[in-house]
Order: C-alpha cells, then sequence, then structure tokens
C-alpha cells in the first residue's frame, strides 16, 4: 500500500485545482487607468439596470419618436456598461453601439420630417406669409388645423353678422360686400375674418370667393378652444392678425370712407343725432 516513489513528482507536476486559479488578467477597451476606478466599477451596475429600465419604457411609448429616443437613450447606457467593463463583451458593446446609432438616426429624421421639413408649397407660404412670425413647428401645426381650398365659383367665406373663421388668400383675391353695394378686394397675402376669429364676435361684413383665387381656412368653431393649449401658436397667430390688421388701417382701400360706418357715426353724419358734446 505504500505509494510508487514517483507519485509525488507526478502530484507536482500536475495542474493546481480551478480553486487556485488566479483571477483572469483584465483587458479593457478604455485605458486600464481610466476603468479601474473603484466607485466607477460600482456604478456600473446601476448604469445597466437603469438602462434597461429605459429600454423597458421605450417599448411602451405610443409617439415613434419618443420610442426612438427612449431606445436611443437605453442602449447609450448599455454602450458605456460595457465599455467601460474591466473585460468588457465586445459583441454586446458593437451591437449596443449600432442600435444606439441606428435609433438615434431615425429619431433625428422623424424629427426633421415633423417639425423642420416643409414640402414646396408650405415652404413657400411659410416663407412669404408666415416667416416673420411663426416657427416652422407652429407653422406644422397651424396648416394641419386648416383647410385648403380652390374656388371655382362665388362663394361665401364669411356671412356678415356670424363668428367667422379665419381665411388666408394664397392665390387670387377676395371680395368684401359692403352694406351700401360697394365692395372691396382683399388681395394676396391678406387675412379675413381675423378679428371676428380671435374675438369671437359678429363679423361686419360678408366676404365671397372669386373664382380661380386659392384659401386656406381656419374653421373657428372646429376645436377653437385648443388653440389657448398652444400657448406658442395663438402668440404668433396674434401677431400675424396684429401685423395685418396694422396693414390694413394704413391701407386707402380700408379707410373709414372705404367701409362701412358705424351706425351711430352715420347718423351724426346725416344730422339725426347729435355728439356727444353738443348735449353738454
Amino acid at each position: 500500500g505504500r505509494p510508487s516513489p514517483g507519485a509525488p513528482e507526478a502530484a507536482a507536476g500536475s495542474e493546481p485545482p480551478p480553486a487556485a486559479m488566479s483571477p483572469l488578467k483584465p483587458d479593457p477597451v478604455l485605458p486600464l487607468g481610466v476603468v479601474a476606478n473603484a466607485r466607477l466599477q460600482r456604478a456600473l451596475p446601476w448604469l445597466g439596470k437603469a438602462s434597461y429600465c429605459v429600454l423597458l419604457g421605450g417599448f411602451m411609448m405610443t409617439d415613434i419618436i419618443w420610442l426612438r429616443c427612449s431606445l436611443t437613450a437605453g442602449y447609450a447606457g448599455l454602450s458605456t456598461y460595457h465599455l467601460f467593463q474591466l473585460r468588457p463583451l465586445r459583441i454586446p458593446l458593437v451591437g449596443s453601439g449600432l442600435f444606439m446609432l441606428v435609433n438615434a438616426g431615425m429619431a433625428i429624421g422623424l424629427y426633421r420630417d415633423r417639425y423642420l421639413l416643409l414640402n414646396e408649397d408650405d415652404a413657400k407660404i411659410y416663407d412669404e406669409h408666415f416667416a416673420s412670425t411663426m416657427s416652422v413647428h407652429d407653422f406644422k401645426i397651424l396648416m394641419a388645423r386648416g383647410m385648403r381650398m380652390h374656388a371655382k365659383d362665388r362663394r361665401t367665406l364669411v356671412k356678415v353678422g356670424e363668428v367667422a373663421d379665419l381665411i388666408l388668400v394664397l392665390e387670387g383675391r377676395a371680395q368684401v360686400l359692403l352694406d351700401d353695394e360697394r365692395s372691396v378686394f382683399v388681395e394676396r397675402g391678406g387675412l379675413l375674418g381675423e378679428v371676428s376669429f380671435v374675438s369671437g364676435g359678429r363679423a361686419a361684413a360678408s366676404v365671397v370667393a372669386v373664382p380661380g383665387s386659392r384659401y386656406v381656412v381656419w374653421r373657428r368653431g372646429e376645436g377653437h378652444a385648443s388653440w389657448a393649449d398652444e400657448e406658442s401658436l395663438w402668440r404668433s397667430l396674434e401677431l400675424k392678425i396684429g401685423r395685418e390688421l396694422m396693414r390694413k388701417l394704413a391701407s386707402d382701400a380700408w379707410s373709414k370712407e372705404g367701409l362701412r360706418q358705424d351706425p351711430l357715426d352715420e347718423w351724426m353724419d346725416r344730422g339725426l343725432l347729435k355728439p356727444w358734446d353738443a348735449w353738454v
């Protein structure tokens, strides 16, 4: 039962058991001095967990842009998690980085298409009528709420005594009918019904479309209450309307002689009513 003389030598030359093996040598992607920080290594597991939570939340998004942004942030976190490991897994690192880049590119494209880029017709309308008063984002919302109309015959756009819609003359012109059988034409770029649209008051004159002209009509009754929710859009629209009113006041066609007078002024002109100072 005694061991053979060669047994100890064979045991000494064999590989050590797994428990005695030395740990794997670090093989980081970044310099070892950067990733070997103890605080950084303790924070990495939390970064990985947070990244997966962001990814989970992204898949719950109903808006495609927010979905892409969430996926970009989640995969950016995972890429950072793998990048700062002492022994990073190369394939998950590369995969997370690619997913991050793809989703970021898609998010940028979607944002550009939704908020920045305009088609040729919209870009022309924006440059000519709204560039000085409204952002591209607000303009896209405004045009989405409007209805474009190409007049093939004479039709009433605004009816006197009723609350008016807001109308922009894109091409051609519109005819404003006054109560004394006179009329004023609003040319391309002019707004109609703006005071009634903003204040909710009744229109003082009727407006008729001229055949061959193009208009954009914003219906006051369709979701008008939601305009107040778009504060930036509403401020920009008020600025546009204010400039239009100033232009009309400066125009000879919109002078007091060219428009219907107030009934009290008309009675005073005819001598049927004395001015206020005559009664004092």
